[in-house]
């Protein structure tokens, strides 16, 4: 029996592993990342037998071998997904007794990471800068630099991770992805996220994602502060087009904005222009696919 009920204990901790491995030796950010889904077991319930015997393996195998710190690894990254973050981050600092690196700023960048999720910013800033001098350039670290800085409002500093961004993966919309975080925040009243853009573009002048995306919080306004925009988000929106016409989020953008000024003023032009543009989007999707899952502006409308 307890031979069988290891067993089932070791198939469990195989299980969590295959889900987290992806992240966990290389960062512990769920909200970064994601994490899939286990159905079939209860992992996502603190008080599960499952969860329980997972926990249960891991303390056993650090306690067994120290010195693996491996096993810290996952454990804290466990507590992180079932949103355990004081015994994440307690987890954290056994593992910083032990830990003899090379790989320090990915800890230090866990440990200022769950110290955030605790909304402990000041101490988790305080990592994040022993993270940043091992490793200045790492994406995770600006791209948590950059929530920090549009938390405390320094739109400057945040328009500057937003630039680094775009240059170490020039391929990736950062300034669209971040518009859609920050407008999932529950909190969100009270920030001027205008503002957050229009540094944006005062450091990234010509990039065309942060054209894009600055048009589109201005669109966001709605209302007499829109239609008075109108011109001017139409002209950028445009502009971001020219610099980049085989994108083809740039003609939906286009499209969605007619279509909101035609729901606002009923006039059949911006209609006819909507449809116009997005008729070009389709046809431009037909000769550049865009990837799989990629559906920014799908996502605002």
């Amino acid at each position: 029996m307890k031979k069988n009920g290891f067993f089932r204990v070791k198939v469990l901790l195989r299980a969590v592993v295959f889900c987290l491995l992806f992240n966990v030796l290389t960062i512990f950010a769920k909200d970064e990342l994601g994490l899939p889904d286990a159905p079939e077991m209860e992992l996502d319930d603190k008080n599960s037998m499952q969860t329980i015997a997972v926990i249960a393996e891991l303390k056993a195998r650090i306690e067994k071998d120290p010195a693996d710190t491996e096993n810290y690894t996952v454990l804290a990254c466990f507590y992180d997904y079932l949103g355990m973050h004081e015994e994440a981050l307690k987890v954290l600092f056994q593992k910083l007794e032990h830990y003899y690196g090379p790989d320090w700023h990915v800890l230090y960048y866990n440990i200022a990471k769950t110290y955030i999720n605790l909304d402990q910013l000041e101490e988790g800033k305080a990592y994040l800068d022993k993270a940043m001098k091992y490793q200045p350039d790492d994406v995770y670290n600006n791209v948590l630099l950059m929530e920090y800085s549009i938390v405390k409002k320094d739109y400057q500093q945040a328009a500057k991770c937003m630039k680094l961004l775009a240059e170490i993966v020039p391929d990736k919309d950062w300034y669209y992805d971040t518009y859609l975080k920050v407008y999932s925040w529950e909190d969100r009243e009270g920030y001027d996220f205008v503002a957050l853009y229009k540094e944006a573009l005062k450091e990234n002048p010509e990039n065309h994602y942060a054209i894009r995306a600055y048009a589109l919080m201005l669109r966001n306004q709605r209302g007499d502060d829109f239609l008075k925009e109108f011109s001017f988000i139409m002209k950028e929106l445009m502009r971001a087009c020219k610099l980049k016409p085989d994108y083809v989020f740039h003609y939906v953008g286009i499209s969605n904005t007619y279509l909101w000024k035609w729901g606002m003023k009923g006039d059949k032009r911006d209609l006819t222009q909507a449809l116009k543009w997005m008729k070009k989007a389709h046809k431009l999707e037909l000769i550049f696919p865009r990837k799989s899952g990629h559906n920014e502006e799908r996502m605002v409308i």
